[in-house]
């Protein structure tokens, strides 16, 4: 086997020799890869710079950290500044105040006197918009803006705050009601030695106009800033036009943009007597710019200390790699048996000797070259190919997710790879001697038919039992195949996979699937019989019960028309109370069996054409669009299958909630219209229906409530009927295998969304 190694070894010599000869000799092929005279100087050079470089960065980094920590911390200190002295402009607001309302209560005062009172305090402070004197039911009584006496502010937050017992109160930023400009509110209570509240004083702040007390110079691009208990900007210096819309989204970008070349160094402290925050920043290129110009002329002079040492290096190159390209040239000539003088003895010592050693070895290549030609060429092949069958089974072999046995056909085991050694418990020693009768039950049947099956095709693959080394059975996919080996013995490989598992998972699947099956054929015919019931018991108590009703009805008028002269206004009102009662269960009756009816009553689907169907509906309502005024209009609207008749009923119960919950002062105004959604649960497309109206409206967290049988968002008395139109949509919407849904904005309207498919699949009416 040396021996072998040795012959390839040489045999690759002597093709790269050979493979060197039929180039030219300035080819760059020649060259070998590998590290120069030239490079190895500059690597030289470069691993005294290197670290240099490295320890500049570092210090430079640890100075721009540093930089930045203190820019920090100047920028913290700076908010908390800023802070206090916005505390303390709140703190002399509130003495102002408090000397108002002690002045205002402390006798009696003409509402001149105290508009003046409160016009000079006004004037003392340019940032403030007006004083105001509120009562204690929330009513400005008196200010130095005399429009605004007699307006309420007992709705607001910061007033409210006061009643439930805080001496004073600082809002959050606010929008004008009347001017539309940002303002927030200083608010001081008055009371007496009981704590009895006797008033307010309220003091408008206009923020823009705060400069003259809270604004100071700061380095370039700096900027400080005050947010209120929601984190809404309300002032900046230097003042910004921000739009209202903005306020809350603003503080992040206020400064400057947030990418890396405009990144600021900002820090905040809270103003924790009011809740609110004060911030400062500056950009992180203004506060680290002396770092980076002083980095900007060391790089300078390092880069020019680098380039001078990589001239001088590659000066120095040249001087030595010279004598080798000549050494290299009589080499090369040697190589390819041409006659040639050596080269000159010039440069290093190692060279000169160098080139004495290489004519020594011409004449050792010549004889060796004769010799050995003819056998390398030989072993070179048959080696090769040798090698990489071998590398490639084994790797087959010892990497393989199954098991792999070699064996004899009679049953001796030869080796067997490390997964079936795991798959049976044993050694690879083990398996040998036990045998294939060792590792398998004898008394499966199927092995015998494996073993003839193999013996006559010379493949098979079937399931089998095998043994493991604790007596356990378990079940195996096994693959087997006859080989002959080079000396033309039978072999066998067999390949076994365990399918322990996939046959536990087939018989759990399977037990689960046929319970499923029974359970579901067991609940389906509980529901349906369930379902029947209870449409059998609605329609016939509803039925039932509308004879009683009836009568109570026609007798309570009997009595009314024929004894009502006679009886007292008590017995009157009873009887008018019994008579309304009945009328309304009448109703309730009614919409139950209408209900009901969605499903036991319907008709068979054809194509209907919805907006014809929605034409029908107005059709029933024209009284009541008549008495409201009310408008509708009708857009382009599909033909699809479907119950004609619960379209019309859909409709006309979609349309008549938008006629009842109306608005008195708007004049109503209906529209219906379809779009094409996507896809449905029927794989065909949807079409969405909408009906809109400019109504009273709804909170959305009442949006499934709506849906409910009976179920009411208002009093009986504010609006007719018993909750049961919208159910009976949704139960018309849900028998069209479709869904209902809704939008609404308390005062402006709803919008109800019908999406149903545009074919009904295995839907029968």
């Amino acid at each position: 086997m040396a021996e072998s190694r040795l012959l390839h070894a040489s045999d690759e010599n002597s093709a790269e020799t050979r493979r060197s000869l039929m180039q030219r000799p300035g080819d760059s092929s020649w060259h070998r890869p590998g590290i120069s005279i030239g490079a190895t100087l500059l690597a030289l050079i470069l691993s005294v710079l290197l670290p240099i470089l490295v320890a500049e960065f570092f210090i430079y980094s640890d100075r721009f950290e540093r930089r930045v920590r203190d820019e920090h911390n100047v920028n913290l200190e700076m908010a908390r500044v800023f802070g206090m002295t916005f505390e303390r402009l709140v703190q002399d607001i509130l003495r102002q105040e408090s000397s108002i309302a002690v002045f205002l209560t402390g006798s009696l005062r003409t509402s001149k006197e105290a508009q003046k009172i409160l016009e000079d305090s006004s004037r003392d402070y340019d940032f403030i918009l007006d004083f105001n004197w509120v009562n204690r039911e929330g009513r400005i009584e008196a200010s130095s803006s005399p429009n605004f006496v007699g307006v309420d502010l007992s709705d607001r937050s910061f007033l409210q705050e006061m009643v439930s017992g805080s001496d004073w109160v600082v809002s959050d930023l606010m929008q004008s009601k009347r001017t539309g400009e940002p303002i927030f509110v200083i608010c001081r209570a008055m009371r007496n030695v009981e704590r009895a509240l006797l008033g307010f004083v309220v003091a408008r702040i206009v923020p823009e106009k705060l400069d003259p007390v809270l604004a100071f110079e700061r380095f370039r691009q700096g900027t400080v800033s005050l947010l209120d208990s929601r984190g809404v900007l309300v002032y900046s210096y230097p003042n910004v036009q921000i739009p209202w819309e903005e306020r809350n989204s603003v503080e992040p970008r206020l400064s400057s943009d947030q990418d890396e070349s405009n990144a600021a160094i900002t820090a905040g402290a809270p103003i924790k007597s009011i809740g609110w925050s004060a911030s400062a920043s500056r950009k992180k290129k203004e506060a680290t710019r002396p770092i980076i110009l002083h980095l900007a002329w060391n790089g300078s002079i390092l880069l020019f200390v680098i380039l001078s040492s990589l001239g001088f290096a590659l000066i120095l190159s040249r001087s030595i790699s010279k004598p080798i390209k000549r050494l290299q040239s009589y080499a090369l000539n040697i190589a390819r048996g041409n006659s040639v003088r050596p080269p000159a003895s010039s440069g290093p010592s190692e060279i000169r000797d160098l080139i004495k050693v290489f004519m020594e070895a011409e004449k050792t290549i010549r004889e060796s070259e004769k010799n050995l030609k003819n056998q390398l060429q030989e072993h070179k092949q048959a080696e090769e190919a040798l090698r990489e069958s071998e590398e490639r089974h084994r790797s087959i072999f010892e990497n393989s997710m199954d098991g792999i046995i070699l064996s004899f056909p009679y049953g001796r085991i030869l080796a067997a790879n490390p997964e079936a050694c795991r798959m049976h418990g044993h050694t690879e020693a083990e398996m040998c001697r036990l045998g294939r009768d060792g590792i398998t039950d004898r008394s499966d049947p199927r092995m015998q038919k494996l073993i003839e099956e193999r013996h006559r095709t010379g493949r098979y693959r079937g399931e089998v039992t095998h043994v493991r080394r604790d007596g356990t059975r378990f079940p195996c996919e096994t693959s087997t195949a006859l080989f002959k080996d080079k000396h033309g013995r039978e072999s066998s490989v067999v390949i076994i996979r365990d399918i322990t598992e996939r046959k536990r998972a087939e018989e759990a699947l399977k037990r689960a699937k046929d319970e499923l099956e029974l359970r579901v054929r067991e609940r389906t015919a509980e529901l349906e019989r369930s379902n029947s019931e209870l449409q059998d018991f609605v329609f016939i108590a509803s039925h039932d019960l509308k004879e009683p009703l009836r009568k109570i009805q026609v007798f309570g008028d009997l009595v009314v028309t024929r004894s009502g002269a006679f009886l007292d206004q008590q017995s009157v009102d009873h009887l008018c109370r019994m008579q309304e009662a009945a009328a309304r269960m009448q109703l309730l009756l009614e919409s139950l069996l209408a209900y009901s009816r969605v499903t036991t009553r319907a008709n068979p689907f054809s194509m209907v054409d919805v907006g014809e169907a929605a034409r029908s509906a107005v059709s029933n309502l024209e009284i009541v669009f008549r008495q409201t005024g009310a408008s509708i209009e009708i857009g382009n609207l599909p033909v699809f299958e479907g119950d004609g008749a619960q379209f019309v009923q859909l409709f006309q119960n979609l349309f008549g909630n938008a006629l009842k919950f109306r608005r008195e002062e708007e004049t109503i105004r209906l529209k219906i219209y379809s779009r094409c959604g996507e896809m449905g649960r029927s794989g065909a497309g949807e079409n969405e229906i909408y009906v809109e109206d400019n109504g009273i409206g709804f909170e959305e967290k009442y949006l499934d409530k709506i849906f409910m049988p009976f179920q009411r968002l208002h009093g009986k008395d504010d609006y007719e009927g018993v909750g049961m139109g919208l159910a009976i949509c949704r139960k018309i919407v849900e028998r069209h295998c479709g869904t209902i849904t809704a939008r609404s904005i308390p005062g402006k309207g709803s919008t109800f969304i019908v999406k149903l498919p545009a074919k009904q699949n295995l839907v029968k009416g």
